[in-house]
């Protein structure tokens, strides 16, 4: 057991099945009857949802499962980085290529460590907020800011916003993306804090607004059955390491492209030789 988290086919395993327990919970999420449970988990934390969860098992189960896959792939994560830096006492004795070759899969390793860990830090202290219907000049408190939506602008076909009386309506990832016009179709907000002025910003699916460590949501358009008044759900997000998170993914997959371009290199260099 322990050689076999030592290994790189535990790495593709658990990666396989990972990618089969995300690709499951899209099914999940896809029902409408696990549809809000996982559009509630997404924008808040799963911790939240618990209550919900439990009345439905598969979803339990799909948490479960998730969460230990999430725990041996940084298990054999930090496995193959010990081993790798471990390698880091033996370089004075290695070629220059080997030596080259091993500083940087020591790098790879302690990058993919720090990706893994911080999505599990992200779970303790990112504070997230559910989504919340707002209309035309109506202001919401969102954390520490006031947030008042001046205007709606919205040029897709209508009826796709339109709910029944359910309180259902066409689902975002459903709506065609060739008659959705993303730069067209936004809500122009104003935030400010007790010590700021308001500040005018125009919020897009897709394309958060900022300011500093808070950001702000649009998850869609909707029109209430029966009701003529277009609103928006949006929510918002405190997150200190947003940043830090863009860096450290560019950092390693800066480092597996170089580890790429190091095995195409070896790999010419072999077939010229033969």
């Amino acid at each position: 057991m322990k050689r076999f988290f030592f290994s790189l086919r535990a790495s593709y395993l658990f990666f396989g099945l990972l990618a089969l327990v995300l690709g499951w919970g899209c099914r999940l999420a896809d029902n409408n009857e696990y549809y809000s449970i996982f559009k509630e988990m997404t924008a808040t934390h799963v911790w939240l949802c618990l209550e919900a969860l439990c009345d439905h098992p598969a979803a339990i189960v799909w948490l479960v499962v998730l969460i230990l896959l999430g725990a041996a792939l940084f298990i054999n994560t930090a496995c193959c980085a010990f081993s790798q830096t471990g390698a880091l006492a033996k370089l004075r004795n290695m070629e220059p290529e080997n030596r080259h070759r091993t500083v940087l899969m020591a790098l790879i390793h302690i990058a993919a460590l720090l990706v893994i860990g911080l999505h599990a830090v992200d779970i303790t202290i990112i504070k997230r907020q559910k989504p919340i219907r707002i209309y035309p000049d109506q202001t919401v408190q969102m954390g520490r800011y006031a947030l008042r939506v001046s205007d709606i602008s919205f040029v897709t076909d209508r009826a796709m916003i339109t709910e029944n009386a359910k309180g259902q309506k066409t689902k975002s990832f459903r709506i065609p993306a060739k008659s959705y016009s993303r730069d067209k179709n936004f809500a122009r907000i104003e935030i400010s804090t007790e010590k700021t002025p308001a500040e005018t910003r125009e919020l897009r699916i897709l394309e958060p607004v900022r300011s500093g460590a808070d950001y702000f949501f649009l998850d869609g358009f909707f029109i209430a059955d029966g009701s003529q008044k277009i609103g928006v759900e949006i929510h918002h997000s405190f997150n200190p390491l947003a940043m830090i998170f863009f860096a450290v993914y560019i950092v390693l997959f800066g480092l597996m492209t170089l580890r790429y371009l190091a095995m195409r290199k070896e790999r010419i260099s072999t077939h010229e030789i033969h």
